[in-house]
């Protein structure tokens, strides 16, 4: 008895470890559908009807809209909880994405740039 509480107390400790070794923000961002934006053509709805609903939305002085896609993925090196070594050598790994598109007051891409791997081809 005492042997299985043991057990399970351990598999929920490994279990929390793992669980916040990880966070992600945002929604995964396709940069098939980035590609097929293109200055000067796409409008503000094609936009919308490829990617969604921007993370952030921004308006500018001169009547121009950005609309901002992002994503954040950041997890922790399993050598972080190693007791004694993780507290000075602490590792993480960070991936980030970032669509940031531009609307004139006409409501057509006027600038459409991309941060992130893979990279979209033109």
């Amino acid at each position: 008895m005492y042997a299985r509480r043991y057990l399970t107390g351990v598999l929920a400790a490994v279990c929390a470890v793992a669980l916040l070794g990880c966070m992600t923000m945002g929604r995964a961002i396709d940069p098939v559908k980035v590609a097929q934006v293109k200055e000067g053509v796409t409008t503000k709805a094609e936009v919308l009807s490829l990617l969604g609903e921007p993370t952030y939305t921004m308006m500018n002085p001169d009547g121009n809209e950005i609309l901002m896609y992002t994503r954040t993925e950041m997890r922790e090196s399993p050598k972080n909880f190693i007791p004694v070594y993780g507290i000075f050598h602490s590792e993480m790994d960070m991936k980030t994405q970032s669509a940031t598109i531009m609307i004139d007051s006409t409501g057509v891409v006027k600038k459409c740039n991309w941060t992130g791997e893979p990279t979209p081809a033109k």
